[in-house]
């Protein structure tokens, strides 16, 4: 059974869940204090053009200018006074440069494809793209074409006969969404009617915009969920919030009448992840090891721009040899890091190190059934093939902040690396910075703060080179134990003649 539980009693925070038969297949996480511009339309001006990357930087409002690169900007049409900034309906020119499309200062309407993540800007695009329920609207695309993700051929073919007998605008195309699939011509024309409506109000607001700013955000998550998932296969939808619970209902009674009845308030005593027990899946999701049910396991170390995934065998030993036991275990795993790539919303270069198969037909079952594991992710992925060492690489272009990046912070000890010093090194390096601190003129004592397991060491094992550097300088140390200090971390302070810390 698959259902939708959506989570928005706490204020400032939504979560959508996608349950399969009692498992965690999705999970977004939105929250109210951070700005959300992902799939937003704005109204920008080129603070600059740079030739060498083929690029243009565009204020679009928001903090960080947003980074528009020349294979996504269309033909703009010809500028002047009140320009909208909105571009023609022509298709990209064949080796395009960026300072023949854009020069700073020009307004341009362009839609955010990928959230600012770091000191990185947000992508932009100027082929603005709308969402509907069962199309999305091209402006300026001009073409119309089908969701890949709709396999069947006679439903494509009937499909394409719907998208060929629509009135599109001149100049502007469309897609059809999975959703779309089994949905009558009528469907389809009250979506592009609405649509439609929608791109006029846009216009209308670019035109009227004076500063840089939004012309179109997308809707809140639920709806935004709603809209992209609530598919066939979706047998209810569980809403803890009764302002969602009305939202959701309101919103399926007019894009999708037939789900309407699957929508359900909860009224559970537990909060509503803990009554489906996603609460502890999603604890697990933040996890480096993840088990697999037959007894091996999936490590992950992820880092800003590459994903590192090795499979381990561990406690898995059905299989007859060496051979049988790694297929078995490399298939599971398979599905399940194509899962945890979904749920961790890893992107960028991720390598997947196999356990080492030598027959080249076990690599390719594992190579098949990873690439069908990954063919329900949403996101864009290149799988490529698995080379004799049994590494597995992929490129996957992530949308937003990670999971872990957009809930954790890093650790103020180790700042992220996940290792900091042991006690013992840490004596070392208090000791070795007291011999080259206390050699300073201005110096004339010491105060060392550190974890309780490092400050026992130097008043202990360590005694005797604290001795050896106070006889020798003939400055005082003293060694304080805190509970409140972070293992790996030390504080070293330098006092004056009259008492007062000195600087470095």
């Amino acid at each position: 059974m698959k259902r939708m539980l959506i989570n928005g009693l706490e204020e400032g925070e939504c979560r959508v869940a996608v349950m399969d038969g009692g498992r965690l297949e999705e999970l977004y996480v939105e929250r109210g204090t951070r700005m959300q511009t992902l799939g937003g339309v704005y109204r920008g001006r080129v603070a600059n053009v740079e030739r060498g990357i083929q690029s243009a930087f565009v204020d679009i409002g928001t903090p960080q200018h947003g980074f528009l690169h020349v294979n996504d900007a269309l033909f703009p049409a010809a500028s002047g006074p009140g320009d909208s900034g909105l571009p023609g309906p022509r298709a990209k020119r064949p080796k395009a440069r960026i300072e023949d499309i854009l020069a700073p200062g020009r307004w341009v309407l362009v839609q955010v494809t990928k959230e600012a993540s770091g000191s990185k800007g947000p992508a932009l695009t100027t082929n603005v793209s709308l969402p509907g329920r069962y199309l999305i609207l091209m402006p300026f695309w001009g073409r119309i074409g089908l969701s890949r993700r709709i396999e069947d051929e006679c439903e494509r073919s009937r499909l394409q006969e719907v998208l060929e007998e629509m009135e599109f605008p001149p100049g502007m195309g469309g897609i059809i969404r999975t959703a779309g699939q089994g949905m009558r011509k009528a469907d389809f024309r009250r979506d592009l009617g609405r649509l439609l409506r929608l791109w006029r109000d846009v216009q209308g607001r670019a035109e009227g915009l004076e500063a840089p700013g939004a012309v179109y955000e997308e809707s809140e998550l639920a709806i935004r969920v709603l809209r992209d998932f609530a598919d066939p296969d979706v047998e209810e939808i569980v809403v803890d919030s009764k302002d969602l619970f009305r939202k959701a209902k309101d919103y399926l009674n007019i894009m999708s009448p037939r789900h309407k009845g699957i929508v359900r308030l909860y009224e559970g005593a537990d909060p509503l992840f803990h009554g489906y027990g996603v609460e502890k899946e999603i604890e697990r999701v933040f996890e480096r090891r993840v088990a697999l049910r037959s007894g091996g396991s999936v490590v992950i170390e992820q880092t800003e721009a590459l994903a590192a995934i090795d499979v381990n065998s561990g406690a898995y030993r059905k299989g007859g040899s060496v051979e049988e036991t790694a297929l078995a275990v490399n298939l599971e795993a398979a599905e399940e890091i194509a899962r945890q790539i979904r749920l961790r919303d890893l992107g960028g270069v991720i390598v997947v190190d196999f356990i080492d198969m030598k027959d080249r037909e076990n690599r390719r079952a594992v190579e098949k059934a990873f690439k069908k594991a990954m063919s329900a992710d949403r996101a864009r992925a290149k799988v490529l093939r698995m080379s004799d060492l049994c590494l597995l690489e992929l490129t996957r272009r992530r949308q937003k902040q990670s999971l872990a990046t957009a809930r954790l912070d890093p650790c103020p000890a180790c700042q992220g690396a996940g290792f900091v010093l042991s006690d013992e090194s840490l004596a070392l390096s208090i000791i070795r910075d007291l011999r080259h601190s206390l050699r300073r003129d201005d110096a004339c004592s010491a105060e060392v703060e550190a974890s309780r397991g490092a400050a026992e060491i130097l008043l202990n094992g360590r005694k005797a080179d604290i001795a050896e550097i106070e006889a020798r300088t003939g400055k005082g140390i003293v060694i304080a134990a805190s509970e409140s200090a972070e293992k790996g971390v030390k504080r070293l302070r330098l006092l004056g003649r009259d008492g007062a810390e000195i600087g470095p």
